[in-house]
């Protein structure tokens, strides 16, 4: 008799993509191969979702990858795993004029407000439900 196969655990891998190159290939190759050993054994799967192998030029040209991560986080939830870091969003030219670079800062500022927004809601939603 075969054990029923459970839901996969799928957290979102949240980062931005310029850094954590090195912390991101230990996971996949130290961390995650234990982590799928373990669901194995609880009769299910680790599938990471992790968009530095999924976003391609055109997404990005339109303006998709915040709408791509929030739905990749609600995909992954209740798992997500974020890695921190000293910076945030993309990063700064410093060739920009004033302008520019205000422009540049509010419209990060905009995402990481957006992202942050959008995760408390959900997670009352799931305290709610």
């Amino acid at each position: 008799m075969n054990p029923q196969l459970k839901s996969p655990c799928c957290p979102f891998i949240s980062s931005t993509f310029i850094d954590f190159q090195e912390e991101r290939d230990y996971l996949v190759k130290h961390v995650f191969p234990e982590l799928q050993h373990l669901c194995k054994s609880k009769c299910t799967y680790f599938a990471p979702i992790d968009l530095r192998w999924g976003i391609n030029k055109n997404q990005t040209q339109a303006g998709r990858v915040i709408s791509l991560c929030l739905d990749y986080i609600k995909l992954g939830a209740p798992y997500f795993l974020c890695l921190l870091g000293d910076r945030y969003g993309y990063h700064y030219d410093e060739e920009l004029g004033d302008k520019d670079a205000q422009q540049w800062f509010q419209h990060n500022l905009n995402i990481a407000a957006q992202e942050v927004c959008y995760l408390k809601k959900e997670r009352k939603s799931e305290t709610i439900s």
